[in-house]
C-alpha cells in the first residue's frame, strides 16, 4: 500500500521552476531564506529540516495552490517553532504580515495544549492548508520508516494517527463544506491524508 505511493507525482514537482513559472516572488525568496537558516538543521528523525519545508511546498503546488502567501508560509511552517520566535519581526517585514500571521498561528509554543493549539489553527483556512500539507508528508514519512530508525516507533504513528483523526480531519470537513477559495486543494489533500491514514492502520495491523 504505502509502498505503491512512495514516490507520489508532488515529489517531481520543482519549488524553484514553479516560483518563476507562476510568478511567485516570495516563494523564491522564501526558499533561499529557508535554506540559509535550516541548512545546518535537522528534525528529530534525522531528516534535514530544508527538505521537509520543500516538501511542504510540493504538495501544495501539485494540487493547485498557487497563492504566494500560502506557499511561503508551506516553507516557513516550523522557522519559529523551531528556530526561533524573534524571526517573527524579520518575516513580517520582507514577506509580509499575512505570511508571518499564518506562520504564528501554525507555531504550538512548548507546553501548549493541543486543543488549543488546533483551535487556534481551525479558524484559518490557509493555516488549515499547510497544516494538512505538513501532516501528510510526516504521516507518510513515519509509515514508510516504521521500525527504520529509533525514531520511527509504533507508539509514535500512533499517536500520530489518533491525532490527524481527532483534529486535522474534522477541520479539513469544516474548511470543505463551508467553502473557500482553498476547497478544491483541501479536499484533494485530504482525500491523500485519508489514504495515508489507511496506510497507516493497515501496517500497524501487520506488527
Amino acid at each position: 500500500m504505502i509502498y505503491k505511493r512512495e514516490k507520489k507525482p508532488w515529489h517531481r514537482v520543482n519549488v524553484w521552476q514553479s516560483a518563476k513559472e507562476y510568478n511567485l516572488p516570495k516563494t523564491a525568496q522564501a526558499l533561499e531564506y529557508a535554506q540559509k537558516l535550516f541548512s545546518k538543521l535537522t528534525r528529530k528523525d534525522g531528516r534535514r529540516e530544508f527538505i521537509h519545508a520543500y516538501r511542504v511546498a510540493q504538495i501544495l503546488i501539485y494540487h493547485g495552490v498557487r497563492e504566494d502567501n500560502v506557499i511561503t508560509a508551506g516553507i516557513f511552517h516550523d522557522l519559529f517553532e523551531n528556530i526561533s520566535f524573534d524571526l517573527w519581526a524579520d518575516v513580517k517585514k520582507n514577506f509580509g504580515e499575512d505570511v508571518s500571521l499564518t506562520v504564528w498561528l501554525l507555531s504550538c509554543r512548548p507546553g501548549e495544549d493541543k486543543r488549543y493549539y488546533f483551535a487556534r489553527i481551525s479558524e484559518d483556512v490557509a493555516t488549515i492548508l499547510v497544516k494538512l500539507a505538513d501532516r501528510l508528508h510526516n504521516l507518510r514519512n513515519m509509515t514508510k520508516n516504521l521500525g527504520k530508525v529509533s525514531f520511527f516507533t509504533q507508539a509514535r504513528l500512533e499517536k500520530q494517527v489518533e491525532e490527524t483523526w481527532e483534529y486535522l480531519v474534522p477541520m479539513a470537513v469544516k474548511a470543505a463544506v463551508i467553502g473557500c477559495q482553498y476547497r478544491g486543494a483541501i479536499i484533494e489533500v485530504h482525500e491523500e491524508l485519508l489514504r495515508s491514514l489507511a496506510d497507516a492502520e493497515w501496517l500497524m495491523e501487520q506488527l
